[in-house]
């Protein structure tokens, strides 16, 4: 598991550019953050905010890496990020928002932290689970919420009629003009497919049916890509919607979820 995601990463374009690095630091580098991923949740090529959080709050042993390692490990880290975004099929903008996230944690790998304050990790978490209360936040589940919608709606900034807007994730109006500018579609439009990403994301957002998040997640553990995955899980849902008034086989959507990728 390790071992391959260790390789990959040292094929690409993003590791092969960090040439002013000695590839043994390189590799070392890149196994620290892949055994990380695999030991919190068996898979080392997700990345996001929440885990680079975690990597920098605890997650890495500065004594597991010499010295070309460690002075690597910033530059290790960002090429990492790039890498398994460019895999999730990120959009640009959700691309640089974790990649300013990665390029903060590395420059303190090594660093003594204490854990993540609840007003800290409610700060990171903001744009994505505003409705948890800071004073009680959770991490782990904090954490999994945040997963979940970021594959939902990964990026907040979009442009459309040439102008850049910072929207607001949380936001139903704001997350749809997210997934019609993910889809390049106007959105006075109407186009089926930015119609179901709109069905499924509202699904992954409120976690309803949960069935949906998990079978998302096995399709991830399987190697499918995020455009796949949300293709699949939409197929699904049109063969679940109903006109209005009339009833929801609820059951039925979740057998058919509770199947796929299995």
């Amino acid at each position: 598991m390790v071992g391959p995601a260790v390789e990959g990463f040292l094929a690409s374009a993003e590791a092969t550019a960090l040439t002013g690095h000695a590839p043994a630091a390189v590799a070392a580098a890149a196994r620290v953050i892949a055994e990380f991923g695999a030991d919190e949740d068996e898979r080392p090529l997700r990345i996001g905010p929440g885990r680079l959080g975690r990597l920098l709050h605890g997650g890495v042993d500065a004594d597991d890496l010499d010295d070309p390692a460690l002075v690597a490990f910033p530059a290790v880290v960002v090429a990492w990020t790039r890498y398994t975004a460019r895999l999730a099929e990120l959009p640009p903008a959700a691309v640089e928002d974790v990649t300013a996230i990665a390029t903060e944690c590395g420059e303190h790998v090594g660093e003594e932290h204490e854990e993540l304050s609840d007003d800290e990790l409610a700060e990171l978490l903001d744009r994505y689970v505003p409705e948890l209360d800071g004073a009680d936040l959770d991490p782990a589940e904090a954490a999994a919420v945040l997963e979940r919608r970021l594959f939902a709606v990964p990026a907040t900034v979009v442009e459309l009629d040439g102008e850049e807007l910072d929207l607001d994730p949380s936001d139903p109006d704001d997350r749809r003009l997210l997934i019609v500018a993910e889809h390049g579609s106007d959105p006075d439009d109407s186009d089926p497919h930015v119609t179901l990403h709109e069905i499924v994301a509202e699904q992954l957002w409120r976690d309803e049916p949960p069935q949906a998040w998990q079978a998302a997640r096995r399709l991830l553990d399987a190697g499918a890509d995020r455009a796949d995955i949300l293709h699949v899980l939409g197929e699904i849902a049109a063969r679940h919607v109903r006109p209005a008034g009339a009833e929801y086989a609820d059951a039925a959507h979740a057998a058919e979820l509770d199947a796929l990728g299995r």
